[in-house]
């Protein structure tokens, strides 16, 4: 259930695909069936997928004029499988506390879809740091702005051992996105932290803000420094400056029920989910084509391109 109105999920939900596009190289199209994103670098459901659901389709129809008819749910997954199978993913939708859950879950149980993942969305409330002053770090823990390439090489091989180890392939892809991130266009800022325990990288979090909205990803702390208060600090530190930059919505996702739970008692608030629905390479529909450069775009969204991954 959404903690929030429909209004601010729906700038929340604009800006979001905005920022990942910024994070992780999403490009994204506006098509009469929804907003088809995909990640130049990840091949991750989570950047490669159908969204926007409602919001999306009706902007795509709004030079219909005022008698639009919304997609049917198999006009929809029809969609999602033919652009991913253009770009050479796994066919994803991502139904929101905005899309037409109910109507969609039946089309996709119907047609062999299975859940690939479920994300709760969290907003700051107003905390102590909402003036935007930086706390102080636990004993020992100090919390740096990445800048140069050092310092981006430290942050990049903790995000590897927190979320790529083992994954050669995904590790890379995920390099090859942050490196790119750190030249993100002037409407987009990009925010990377590192954090050092007794002089030492233990910790990594990330911020993008756009349009008054900043969003935080990649919250991770190495296993040796866990119990010490790295997350939290990196969290406060990451929120108070989000704060100061004049962002008055700051979120972050999550997959993790501990995280969320930590993140609760942080001074965030639910505001809604996400569920990624996946069709599986054994059924036949998933079968995919080779990738070609680009999926056909019905209408292009400049710049538009969704997680706390902790």
């Amino acid at each position: 259930m959404s903690d929030a109105d429909p209004t601010l999920l729906r700038r929340l939900e604009a800006a979001h695909y905005r920022i990942v596009g910024a994070l992780y190289g999403c490009r994204s199209r506006l098509t009469a069936h929804g907003l088809w994103i995909r990640s130049d670098h990840v091949d991750d459901p989570e950047w490669n997928h159908l969204g926007r659901l409602e919001s999306a389709g009706e902007e795509g129809r709004a030079s219909r004029g005022r008698n639009r008819v919304l997609p049917t749910p198999d006009e929809v997954l029809d969609t999602a499988t033919e652009r991913a199978r253009q770009a050479g993913r796994r066919p994803t939708v991502a139904l929101s506390s905005l899309s037409r859950r109910r109507e969609l879950v039946g089309a996709l149980e119907r047609r062999g879809w299975q859940p690939s993942y479920r994300h709760v969305w969290l907003i700051a409330a107003e905390a102590p740091d909402a003036r935007g002053v930086d706390p102080d770090p636990p004993p020992g823990v100090t919390i740096h702005t990445v800048s140069g390439a050092a310092m981006l090489a430290d942050f990049l091989d903790v995000f590897r051992e927190v979320f790529a180890a083992g994954d050669a392939e995904g590790a890379a892809g995920y390099r090859a996105a942050l490196e790119a991130s750190t030249h993100a266009g002037d409407d987009t800022v990009v925010v990377h932290y590192l954090a050092a325990c007794d002089g030492a990288p233990c910790g990594i979090a990330s911020a993008v803000y756009v349009d008054g909205v900043a969003g935080g990803f990649n919250l991770g702390v190495l296993p040796r420094a866990r119990g010490r208060g790295v997350g939290a600090a990196l969290t406060a530190r990451r929120r108070a400056r989000a704060r100061r930059a004049g962002n008055d919505l700051v979120y972050l996702i999550t997959e993790d029920p501990a995280v969320e739970a930590s993140q609760l008692r942080r001074g965030h608030r639910r505001a809604m989910t996400t569920e990624g629905w996946s069709l599986q390479a054994s059924s036949p529909q998933g079968e995919l084509d080779p990738p070609r450069d680009e999926p056909p775009a019905d209408v292009e969204v400049p710049g538009d391109a969704g997680g706390e991954r902790e």
